[in-house]
């Protein structure tokens, strides 16, 4: 099931796009923003059941309220994308693993350092901020958020952090 819509506080040609659980794809379709399912592994399903649209609503709700937005995800600390929701069609999941990894060295640095325990990481490029938290208190999921740099980083984490508890919710 995929739904679209459009991101009206963004800009009126935009258009947001959500993947929802990676097992609702038709089988045979290529890993992309609409049909995913290639991207899981029959080893890797999670047993837990999700609430899909909870979970792409609250996803939403931040892609609406924040300014340059491109893309958010909620992924597995092992790099598996749960769902995403993008403008335009973008399609992250191909990076998820990228993310992971950098997730689990800033976890393993701060523990092995004893340098505290982890809140969030800013990756800041020459036109993105790319924004990662944990979510939950499992610590085995996290959110991804990909904005443009006119989009302010305090902001955006503040904002992931009023649907963390929602996605959480989605997740159990």
């Amino acid at each position: 099931m995929v739904r679209s819509g459009y991101l009206h506080s963004q800009s009126p040609s935009r258009k947001m796009s959500d993947a929802l659980h990676l097992k609702e794809a038709p089988p045979g379709d290529s890993p992309t923003l609409t049909s995913m399912e290639k991207l899981a592994a029959p080893v890797l399903q999670r047993p837990a059941k999700r609430n899909y649209p909870a979970l792409v609503s609250a996803l939403q709700t931040l892609g609406y309220s924040i300014t340059g937005f491109i893309a958010t995800a909620v992924v597995g600390l092992d790099g598996q994308p749960v769902a995403q929701v993008a403008i335009d069609d973008v399609d992250i999941s191909q990076l998820c693993g990228y993310f992971s990894s950098i997730l689990q060295g800033a976890l393993g640095s701060l523990q092995d350092g004893g340098l505290g325990g982890f809140e969030d990481t800013v990756i800041s490029s020459a036109d993105r901020h790319i924004l990662i938290r944990l979510v939950g208190s499992d610590k085995d999921t996290f959110q991804v958020l990909i904005t443009t740099r006119e989009s302010e980083p305090l902001d955006s984490l503040e904002k992931m952090a009023n649907v963390e508890d929602a996605i959480a919710a989605a997740l159990r």
